[in-house]
């Protein structure tokens, strides 16, 4: 199975289209602590997952407002304090949430089975997401 890097590690990087919010994004990704990246990129996608299901008139859209809680995301207490308390640049997790769901073509219950598992697999022609995986997918 073709394991492809999400473009969600490199959020600094190059797969960004424009330059000043790569740079804002990209300084205050790198700037976390490598225990918290992971962590950090599910949280935020759980974020923006529960901001578009409430904005949302689809009434197929899944309730997910419990991913954002220590247990929906399986991280330890802490862990989950932690990512709460980060000053996070505004429209990190939307800007996110449209790289995953329109650059890669996942839909919302990929995403949601990217934020639970940090592992998503589409369609078995493309590949896997590994949100942890720093490969060569990317740009």
């Amino acid at each position: 199975m073709k394991y492809l890097a999400v473009c969600l590690l490199v959020v600094a990087g190059s797969c960004l289209a424009d330059l000043s919010r790569r740079n804002t994004y990209g300084s205050y990704y790198d700037k976390l602590a490598d225990e918290l990246k992971v962590p950090f990129l599910r949280y935020q996608l759980a974020v923006a997952v529960v901001e578009v299901g409430a904005n949302s008139e689809d009434k197929s859209y899944p309730v997910a407002n419990h991913l954002l809680t220590p247990e929906g995301l399986g991280l330890p207490d802490t862990v989950f304090s932690s990512l709460e308390e980060l000053d996070t640049p505004a429209g990190f997790s939307s800007h996110l949430f449209s790289l995953v769901t329109k650059d890669m073509g996942l839909n919302v219950y990929h995403v949601i089975d990217l934020i639970r598992t940090s592992f998503a697999c589409p369609d078995k022609n493309s590949g896997c997401w590994d949100i942890g995986d720093v490969g060569s997918n990317c740009c």
